[in-house]
């Protein structure tokens, strides 16, 4: 009750760090992630709570590590440190935390064969990661060959329905520049 009362008032987010480090350490679950929530909600763009987000990213919680990833792509911030952690993170056991790691690390413009490796595995995995998957690989400029390969043989040789009509959305989304899939779609 008084972390809700503290949260609604509002203070400035630079007198919190200390407050936002302590709650991140506590024991109950449930207050870990309503700070990390306060975290992701109030952290402006721009700011560089490095601390804060490894700390989430260090959590045995998945929904505080997921929030870590939200706070990292909300306020921008690009260390060596920090995309070494987020790259670990896509092999994550919980789905929508790897699927997270995966957006954060396209979209400070690493393309590297691991990451989308990854997402088109997750295409097989529950629906959630699936979506999320299929929302990442249809980034423009994401897609090479390789990708583009790999989805016309989930549309061409899986058996389960549901993921070839995943794979064919995600290559819908390219347009001609997919004339290879053209035919199979």
């Amino acid at each position: 009750a008084a972390l809700e009362a503290l949260c609604r008032r509002s203070p400035a987010p630079d007198n919190l760090d200390g407050l936002w480090e302590r709650g991140l350490r506590g024991q109950s679950t449930p207050v870990r992630q309503r700070v990390a929530r306060w975290i992701r909600e109030s952290v402006p763009r721009g700011s560089k709570p490095q601390r804060l987000i490894l700390q989430m990213l260090r959590d045995p919680d998945p929904i505080i590590r997921r929030l870590g990833l939200e706070t990292l792509r909300r306020c921008g911030l690009r260390t060596t440190i920090l995309m070494q952690k987020v790259a670990k993170a896509q092999r994550d056991a919980d789905a929508g935390v790897r699927c997270r790691a995966a957006e954060a690390l396209i979209e400070g413009g690493s393309n590297d064969r691991v990451s989308v490796a990854l997402l088109i595995s997750d295409l097989k995995k529950d629906e959630d990661t699936a979506r999320c998957a299929q929302d990442v690989l249809g980034l423009a400029g994401l897609f090479d060959a390789d990708v583009t390969r790999s989805m016309i043989r989930l549309v061409q040789d899986e058996n389960d329905p549901d993921l070839r009509s995943r794979a064919a959305k995600v290559l819908m989304r390219l347009g001609p520049t997919a004339r290879e899939a053209i035919p199979v779609l």
